[in-house]
């Protein structure tokens, strides 16, 4: 795969994973709302799984999300700068990508992720483009199902 193919299977999986995140975050409204405590502590549960597979493959928006809920509180994420800057580089985010299996939780993080996406498109018929990106989303699934596959693929930069 090129890095043209990688750069858009890692946006790919940032946006499914965003979307999940949506969800979720209207589902915990819900809950908060309806003042159902158990549907709460579960969906806050699932937040915290997905925020785990977001901070590999988006940090810097992972970072905005934990610093918007604690700046209520007067805490901040402890990222130095540059730290940051590291986790964002394109290469740290792939290498986090082919390593989805090692992500804890990704293993249904992913899988749900990707059935909330597809579901949501299908509206959209079955074109070529959207056949390609079922075989990324298969892609993602497959990589995320099992620590012993992110041994599988490492990312080569040639110079």
């Amino acid at each position: 795969m090129t890095l043209d193919g990688t750069h858009s299977l890692l946006s790919l999986a940032s946006e499914v994973v965003h979307s999940l995140h949506t969800h979720y975050e209207q589902q915990h409204q819900t809950a908060v709302t309806a003042g159902d405590e158990d549907s709460e502590v579960d969906v806050v549960e699932n937040l915290n799984d997905v925020e785990l597979t977001l901070k590999e493959l988006d940090p810097v928006y992972w970072k905005g999300l934990v610093d918007k809920r604690l700046e209520s509180i007067g805490g901040f994420t402890s990222w130095t700068a540059t730290e940051l800057a590291h986790r964002a580089k394109l290469q740290t985010r792939i290498t986090a990508l082919l390593a989805l299996g090692r992500i804890p939780k990704a293993f249904w993080v992913v899988p749900e992720a990707v059935k909330l996406w597809r579901k949501s498109r299908r509206a959209g018929g079955e074109d070529t483009k959207a056949m390609t990106e079922d075989a990324e989303l298969d892609l993602l699934i497959f990589l995320s199902e099992n620590r012993e596959r992110a041994e599988l693929f490492r990312p080569v930069y040639v110079d």
